[in-house]
């Protein structure tokens, strides 16, 4: 039961990422087959603060979701964030493979080449939205067309 963009609790934390963390934890827990008074007795808190995590209610501190993941023995991604969130596409990961394969001295390279590449393409993609703007706004008009001030062409001062 995830919440939809309920906007923010009595302590300004966002709600959905509360409930994300909340039926994470009790996912991973159930998966595990652990009790939320096992899971409590673990980490050396009351059971009712795993039940109020899982509810949403409240979420827990970074020290605790630590505890968490080791005690589940998965990330704190997984803890942490939703599955959308944490999925990476096939050819990603192809990248990343490939990527790891490299000799050390050429991951260097391989990072500038890779970062070049996609400053280029936001800079693309910004050009883009440019021009579309542009276009959008249809031919100029004379009133829109400012011309600038005379230019002094070398005449002699009058002060």
């Amino acid at each position: 039961m995830k919440t939809q963009g309920l906007g923010l609790n009595h302590q300004n934390e966002p709600v959905e990422a509360q409930m994300s963390i909340g039926e994470n934890i009790r996912r991973k827990r159930e998966a595990s087959k652990v009790s939320q008074k096992a899971l409590a007795e673990a980490l050396g808190i009351a059971e009712n603060t795993i039940a109020s995590w899982e509810k949403g209610k409240n979420i827990p501190p970074s020290d605790r979701v630590i505890g968490i993941a080791r005690f589940l023995k998965c990330s704190t991604d997984e803890i942490l964030l939703d599955e959308s969130e944490r999925e990476v596409s096939g050819d990603v990961k192809a990248l990343f493979r490939r990527f790891n394969e490299l000799d050390d001295h050429l991951k260097p390279m391989a990072r500038n080449v890779i970062n070049g590449v996609l400053s280029s393409l936001e800079m693309s993609i910004e050009a883009w939205e440019l021009a579309e703007s542009v276009v959008s706004r249809g031919p100029l008009r004379k009133e829109d067309f400012t011309p600038p001030p005379p230019r002094d062409r070398g005449k002699p001062r009058q002060d």
